[in-house]
């Protein structure tokens, strides 16, 4: 609550250098703890990267330009976006999962003489899902949890594992080649 008094009385006079810094500094203050805590990623380091980031990209806007009472929307919706940005990047870095943990993931069956083919056409299907989709199928062969995937698309548990479910069968119906 005195962070909040601060903060405001920081947003009121925000005029000069040291008071947009004092204004800057109270939202640091405030909601760094917050948004590390809502930032999911492989380790600590990437967390406390994204979150910096965060509040780097505030410091590049005008304090009169924002408004106190979505400002928390609005760092988290940052966080958001820069946490998808982060596993886009991280998820073309890394290779996809071995045929086996696709085929026990898909139910499918393949013939290890045909993964390469295989992979291709798994490639093929994941670009035919939703962007939603495939991050949740993403974050999930990448070893999250349901609920670090909830937390990701600011969703509920149950949300996602329905839109795993949706994902996993529209994949299959792409791979219905593979099945035997």
């Amino acid at each position: 609550m005195k962070n909040l008094k601060i903060l405001q009385q920081a947003y009121i006079s925000s005029s000069s250098a040291a008071d947009r810094r004092k204004f800057y500094k109270a939202v640091y203050e405030l909601y760094f703890n917050k948004v590390y805590a809502f930032t999911i990623a492989k380790n600590r380091k990437d967390a406390k990267d994204i979150t910096a980031d965060v509040f780097e990209r505030l410091l590049k806007r005008d304090p009169a330009s924002l408004q106190l009472e979505t400002l928390e929307a609005y760092l988290f919706s940052i966080a958001k976006n820069l946490g998808t940005d982060y596993h886009r990047r991280n998820s073309r870095r890394s290779t996809l999962p071995i045929t086996s943990e696709l085929d026990n993931f898909l139910g499918l069956s393949v013939d290890p003489k045909t993964k390469k083919e295989f992979m291709l056409d798994f490639e093929r299907a994941m670009a035919r899902l939703s962007p939603r989709q495939h991050q949740a199928i993403s974050l999930q062969l990448s070893g999250y949890s349901q609920a670090d995937i909830a937390k990701q698309l600011a969703t509920t548990t149950a949300a996602v594992r329905s839109l795993l479910q949706h994902s996993r069968a529209k994949l299959r119906m792409h791979l219905k080649n593979w099945r035997h």
